[in-house]
């Protein structure tokens, strides 16, 4: 091993006759130095842009988070407000029922005409604790098969809680004129033993109070069916038979609700239950994960990995074209991408990498690179010789790479890479995931000799489609 000499920085001297002359250095060499060598200019740092799909996730995440926190609150107050007050919608049960005249005349010119007097009696029982119910004026009518044969009303009253209210109203009409075969029907039902089929229909809003809090006016329906009455003899009333509507008092006693807007009325006890359960759980899954996904982003912020083109060496290109007119390709290619795995605490694991070069959508050369491990913060070279032989290629295919070979730029060649990826973070790993890397914007023209052609890759960009889960997360 010898040691390098380098030239000293002062200049010496020589003695010659006495005198004494200085020796220059000698001139620079020219494997030090590069006269045409440019200036180093050092690049600005290209600052990072943040992704649009960082701000959907974002956007999204965060939509979640608050959907699953109004949804565990509206949850939370729907069980205060259950175990509390245990709202329960009113019953209605019908007392008596006197009919006192029903008449059907029929005059000179083959009119019917119906008179009736009926009083009726209906308890309103309020089974809540805690809750009040306001009732508007109700509208009160009395119907035989769908006909009316009384109305009357009742004034606005207040139901207070574990309170009975008697509904009293005296129903009547006055010479109501009555189609054929309604007059059929009726005198029909009237030769029965059990007498006439009466229903009940009474329509009113309900204000309900629940200490400092009501809620809007509702309309409801209460329906009372089951009821018979047969026609009075004298003076005294007939009395309608309420058994039946006693008995079948779920299907005879029907409330409905036309326009609910209490949210803590509820129609049954174990479907509410059932429901509330429901979104108590879902909302409690749905902040979980987003509290989880919220962790997870911030601990480790996942992010895809990014590919880059370095070069792309074209060493054969060769359209040839047989006796029979088919035109044959073979091509050889040599490609080196650089793949980057931008995260701190992440890990990918590949599987062996099929790779195809395209031009305008048909496939010149194909190859393969064998399953690799990308580490944290590392940068990975794909290197892979890409080639085909005696590949037959359609006349309009020809025609097309034969005019762009013709072209400045060269051919256009776009890069698939299709292959499956297994994330690892910490001892958490996800299932292998099917990503493909499409890389255009790159030209490249025929080789002339044996010397290969660099195909122009400064407008090629890399993207990839690539969805990995873990657990119920995508990124």
């Amino acid at each position: 091993m010898t040691d390098k000499v380098y030239p000293s920085a002062k200049p010496t001297t020589t003695t010659t006759n006495g005198t004494a002359t200085g020796a220059t250095n000698p001139p620079p060499k020219s494997h030090l130095y590069n006269p045409n060598r440019l200036p180093y200019r050092p690049q600005p740092t290209p600052r990072r842009r943040r992704s649009r799909r960082r701000c959907l996730c974002l956007c999204c995440f965060w939509s979640i988070l608050i959907l699953a926190g109004l949804l565990l609150l509206a949850a939370i107050a729907g069980c205060v407000v259950y175990v509390l007050y245990n709202p329960r919608r009113p019953t209605f049960s019908v007392t008596t029922l006197k009919i006192y005249q029903f008449n059907l005349s029929t005059t000179a010119d083959d009119t019917t005409h119906l008179s009736s007097t009926l009083n009726l009696t209906i308890s309103a029982k309020n089974p809540n604790k805690k809750l009040t119910y306001f009732y508007d004026p109700i509208s009160i009518t009395a119907l035989s098969n769908n006909l009316e044969i009384a109305n009357g009303s009742f004034p606005l009253f207040t139901s207070d809680p574990k309170n009975i209210t008697l509904i009293r109203s005296s129903l009547s009409t006055s010479s109501q004129v009555v189609d054929a075969d309604s007059v059929k029907s009726l005198r029909s039902d009237l030769k029965k033993k059990i007498g006439l089929p009466i229903k009940v229909v009474m329509d009113t809003k309900v204000v309900m109070k629940m200490e400092n809090l009501k809620s809007k006016k509702v309309r409801i329906r209460v329906t009372c069916d089951g009821i018979h009455g047969v026609v009075p003899k004298g003076k005294s009333p007939s009395i309608a038979s309420i058994s039946d509507a006693k008995l079948n008092f779920c299907n005879a006693m029907r409330m409905r609700i036309i326009s609910a807007t209490i949210a803590i009325s509820f129609r049954r006890r174990c479907l509410c239950l059932c429901c509330f359960w429901s979104i108590l759980i879902l909302a409690g899954l749905l902040l979980l994960a987003a509290i989880a996904g919220c962790v997870v982003y911030v601990l480790y912020n996942p992010r895809r990995p990014t590919f880059s083109v370095t070069t792309l060496k074209i060493y054969q290109f060769n359209l040839s074209t047989t006796a029979d007119d088919t035109t044959h390709l073979s091509s050889t290619l040599n490609l080196t991408i650089s793949a980057k795995n931008p995260n701190k605490k992440l890990t990918y694991f590949y599987d062996p990498i099929s790779i195809t070069a395209l031009s305008n959508n048909l496939e010149i050369a194909n190859g393969s690179f064998p399953l690799f491990t990308s580490d944290p913060k590392n940068i990975t070279l794909i290197r892979s010789s890409l080639s085909t032989s005696s590949q037959v290629v359609d006349a309009d295919s020809v025609k097309s790479l034969r005019s762009d070979l013709k072209k400045k730029i060269g051919l256009p060649i776009k890069v698939v890479m299709d292959t499956k990826v297994v994330m690892k973070m910490e001892n958490l790993k996800s299932k292998k995931v099917r990503i493909r890397v499409t890389c255009d914007g790159i030209h490249g023209v025929v080789p002339k000799g044996k010397s290969p052609s660099i195909a122009s890759i400064s407008d090629a960009k890399c993207k990839v489609d690539l969805r990995i889960k873990i657990w119920k997360w995508t990124f």
